[in-house]
């Protein structure tokens, strides 16, 4: 069947049905696109959310944790002070806080009038210990308090002290 333009009705409505399959496929084109930007989004920002929430756990953890540090170091100087004679005494109080605190690794006390020392892992310290040569007993100066530090290890391989200066 011929139409006035001289092509034939079924090749115009097979032109037709073809125009409305690929309108049809950019349509749908578009809005895979369009969602796949909104989800992207979407997940992009509760990643983030995920992250920050994270983040704020991991500080709160770590500041109730220095939280009770300081309160051991408070606890300390409480001892050292009313024992400072006994060092019997403020030795059995660094181990017991030790033995009940897993996240320290070390509890040691340096004074430079006689250069004595206690540790409470039973760490002997070497006999050219200088106390006030100690970056740790340094720090306490200018501070002019009790201080935690970073976790070193000593060059006789046990945690705690700061000779030979090997961070962790």
């Amino acid at each position: 069947m011929m139409n006035a333009g001289g092509g034939t009705v079924r090749g115009g409505f097979i032109s037709r049905i073809y125009i409305l399959g690929l309108a049809f496929i950019a349509i749908v084109a578009l809005t895979t696109f369009a969602s796949h930007s909104y989800y992207k989004a979407s997940l992009e920002q509760e990643m983030q959310r995920n992250i920050d929430f994270k983040l704020e756990n991991i500080v709160e953890k770590i500041s109730g944790e220095l939280l009770h540090v300081e309160s051991i170091l408070d606890a300390a100087e409480i001892v050292v002070e009313l024992e400072k004679d006994n060092d019997d005494q403020i030795l059995e109080f660094f181990r017991q806080t030790l033995a009940q605190n897993s996240s320290l690794i070390s509890i040691y006390l340096g004074t430079p009038p006689d250069n004595k020392t206690i540790y409470a892992d039973d760490w002997m310290p070497p006999a050219d210990l200088i106390v006030p040569s100690r970056p740790w007993y340094v720090a306490a100066v200018e501070k002019r308090d009790l201080i935690s530090q970073r976790p070193t290890r000593c060059g006789g391989g046990s945690p705690g002290g700061d000779h030979g200066q090997t961070r962790l």
